[in-house]
């Protein structure tokens, strides 16, 4: 299932290798400047609030509170898109016990960077397939992070909970008061959309494409103990084509808002240097990355930021997160990704 489609690294270079420096006159939410500390401290508590949303009973209030920690994932993701990714990527790499939670927060900021590239896209339809990512899920969110670990073949118990998820948890929400239609759709949907959905009049199938590729695609960055996670290359490959190996559109928009090496994940650089990409570049193909190894594979003691538009640092391949070996403390990378701002 996670073997990626047949294409050529050059080809997806040259077919998405678009400008990304249109991202900063889109209309987003008023920003805020955050420190790197302040960023953590904040994608931490929306991780812990979500985690009591998503595994506790539904209330009365549930549906404000969810609406309220979407409002702030979004400005979160307008004030630091960067930042926000290399957080999500790093945590969601990281075999974390929480996968869940993390991964419906990395799927969530997927689709609403990618929604920049989807013209079609309305603000009710962003919104809803906002919310659908982050109870995607709902029905077996204990279910994903016991699965993260587990060592042995799935039980019967555990496929039949996962092939109808989709719908028990749209039943869940609708049974919670969420009336919302593109959001139950989308959620009841998002494994069994099918390709061309963008060519639909059906808003439904529209976003409940987008979330089943948005998924995908974050799923095949993180680890399980039975199997490892793909290079970010690998990764944005899989989601490039349809299920007719022709382009696909959302998958390209994907690709377009989020970079071939999306930040957080580990590339080889043509000097033989390992980096961790800290910012998305102008091209999709040169990002902002820091090296962590020498060209002999030695940590280097200071992590040191690298530009890929030029030659001898350009990206040679990604590498997966079980590759990479050294380790750098998340809050050093951000403050060189804040670096490149200036």
């Amino acid at each position: 299932m996670l073997n990626s489609p047949e294409v050529s690294l050059s080809t997806l270079e040259s077919e998405l290798a678009d400008d990304l420096s249109a991202l900063s006159d889109l209309a987003t939410p008023v920003k805020r400047v955050l420190t790197p500390d302040l960023l953590m401290d904040a994608w931490s508590a929306v991780a812990v609030r979500a985690g009591v949303l998503l595994r506790d009973e539904w209330r009365s209030d549930s549906i404000a509170r969810l609406r309220q920690l979407d409002a702030e994932v979004c400005e979160l993701l307008a004030s630091e898109p960067n930042g926000s990714l290399l957080w999500l990527v790093h945590h969601n790499t990281s075999e974390p016990p929480n996968y869940s939670v993390l991964h419906a927060l990395l799927v969530t900021a997927v689709c609403q960077l990618a929604s920049d590239y989807l013209t079609n896209m309305s603000a009710d339809m962003r919104t809803s397939v906002r919310l659908a990512a982050l109870t995607m899920n709902l029905s077996i969110t204990r279910l994903q992070d016991e699965l993260v670990r587990q060592q042995t073949p799935l039980t019967e118990e555990q496929r039949a909970a996962l092939s109808d998820h989709g719908t028990r948890a749209a039943a869940s929400l609708r049974e919670g008061g969420v009336s919302d239609p593109l959001w139950l759709g989308a959620v009841e949907h998002h494994h069994s959309a099918t390709a061309g959905a963008l060519a639909s009049p059906e808003p439904t199938m529209q976003i409940a494409r987008l979330l089943q590729k948005a998924d995908i695609f974050a799923a095949r960055l993180s680890p399980r103990r039975v199997r490892h996670a793909l290079a970010a290359n690998d990764a944005a490959k899989g989601i490039y084509l349809n299920e007719q190996k022709a382009p696909d559109e959302i998958g390209g928009a994907i690709i377009k808002a989020l970079g071939i090496y999306i930040p957080g994940s580990s590339v080889l650089l043509r000097s033989g240097e390992v980096a961790v990409v800290v910012r998305r570049g102008l091209l999709a193909n040169q990002p902002m990355v820091a090296s962590i190894t020498n060209p002999l594979g030695m940590p280097l003691s200071h992590p040191q930021l690298r530009d890929c538009q030029q030659s001898e640092h350009a990206v040679a391949s990604g590498l997966p997160p079980h590759q990479r070996r050294v380790r750098v403390a998340l809050g050093r990378l951000l403050r060189l990704a804040r670096q490149t701002d200036s």
